[in-house]
């Protein structure tokens, strides 16, 4: 009986495995059955265990996109204890978070991302010194990249990106003004000029403009989102959107109360609109709307023959002002809706002049910021696109 009960057992687990690996559907069909699961990681955790050829399909949804942070390493190296048999392979888009604390050893590691196209380091206030001999060698599959860091140098920006010889997109952010240098802005544009984006979105960016501005030959940068906290900041920008001449195409300014200056003042240096390259452009308006009249000005200064590749423009009105200053905002002065007619009407003369081909989309806050611009705008509402964004 115990043979007959030891035969039976066998049988029935033989029977399990047979199914388990040999389903009655074939392979491709499977495979699309499970990439509806694509979004549902449960759910691909559960298959990849159920049957052996299901593993590879859910791999290539569940490991996608890896974040690596120092209190979750220490999980991967414990379940994917073999680097070979690792699911690097199946990732196109990593994140790795840096901390002094916590050193990352992905050296082992780093070879198998074979595949890998989007990185992103974020080195928070750890030494760059570090970290960068604990990644090992960055797969040279990787085309785009996003450095977040406190503080790096120009040796250690070079260091990274002489492994990346396949780069196509290069973000720069967070940096201090110990970082990044006229020299290493003029190796940049050699290499990467119309590559990379930049953001500058902290006081102290300023002081890195300054610093960049020395290269010779100018910078060649692609994409530029920039702060203007005071007066002084304006014109520093001004000179960096200058230097990347025939390489911008996306220019992105944010101005607050303080940076707003006499529009008479400010005029001459709105020529930095004048890009060729030039196809997108954003205006973020944190002062309430009392950044209208420099906003007019900043569009009386676009002539679309003289950008002729811009298609669309972006206007956040009231964006970071807190709820309750909006919601107590029952009635617009006079002069403020002087203000806001005076941009419609650039609106429709810049719409005029381009035959159509400008676009433009306008973001506020509460639905009730549309009755002012209703009023201000009658011939202007169809011209637009408008959306609420809370």
């Amino acid at each position: 009986m115990g043979a007959a009960t030891s035969k039976s057992r066998h049988s029935k687990t033989e029977s399990s495995n047979d199914v388990a690996n040999t389903p009655g559907l074939p392979q491709e069909l499977l495979d699309e059955i499970i990439d509806h699961l694509a979004d549902d990681p449960t759910s691909l955790r559960r298959c990849s265990i159920a049957a052996s050829n299901f593993l590879p399909t859910c791999r290539r949804h569940l490991f996608k996109r890896i974040v690596f942070r120092p209190h979750n390493l220490p999980a991967w190296k414990v379940t994917f204890p073999n680097p070979s048999t690792c699911p690097a392979a199946y990732t196109h888009e990593m994140r790795i978070h840096l901390a002094p604390s916590a050193p990352i050893q992905l050296a082992e590691y780093m070879p198998y991302f074979s595949n890998v196209r989007d990185l992103t380091l974020i080195g928070g206030r750890c030494e760059v010194r570090d970290w960068i001999p604990s990644l090992g060698r960055l797969p040279t599959s990787i085309r785009s990249l996003t450095m977040k860091f406190a503080s790096i140098t120009n040796a250690q920006v070079l260091e990274i990106m002489e492994q990346l010889p396949n780069l196509d997109d290069i973000s720069l952010s967070a940096f201090r003004e110990a970082g990044l240098t006229a020299e290493a802005g003029e190796i940049l544009r050699g290499r990467y000029s119309g590559k990379l984006d930049l953001l500058l979105m902290e006081d102290f960016h300023a002081g890195i403009v300054r610093s960049l501005l020395k290269a010779p030959e100018g910078l060649g940068f692609r994409s530029i989102k920039a702060l203007c906290n005071t007066e002084d900041d304006f014109p520093v920008y001004v000179d960096l959107v200058a230097s990347c001449q025939d390489t911008l195409v996306d220019l992105d300014i944010s101005v607050s109360a303080d940076a707003i200056v006499i529009p008479n003042k400010i005029t001459p240096t709105f020529n930095f609109l004048h890009h060729k390259s030039l196809e997108h452009l954003s205006f973020s308006l944190l002062s309430n709307f009392a950044s209208c009249r420099w906003l007019s000005t900043a569009l009386s200064t676009i002539d679309p023959t003289n950008s002729p590749r811009l298609r669309a423009v972006t206007i956040y009105l009231h964006r970071h002002v807190p709820p309750a200053r909006i919601v107590s905002e029952t009635a617009l002065s006079e002069s403020v809706m002087k203000d806001l007619r005076d941009v419609g009407s650039e609106i429709k003369r810049i719409r005029a002049a381009s035959g159509g081909s400008v676009k433009f989309e306008i973001a506020v806050p509460l639905p009730w910021v549309m009755k002012p611009l209703q009023t201000a705008w009658t011939d202007v509402l169809n011209e637009c696109s408008f959306s609420v964004e809370y």
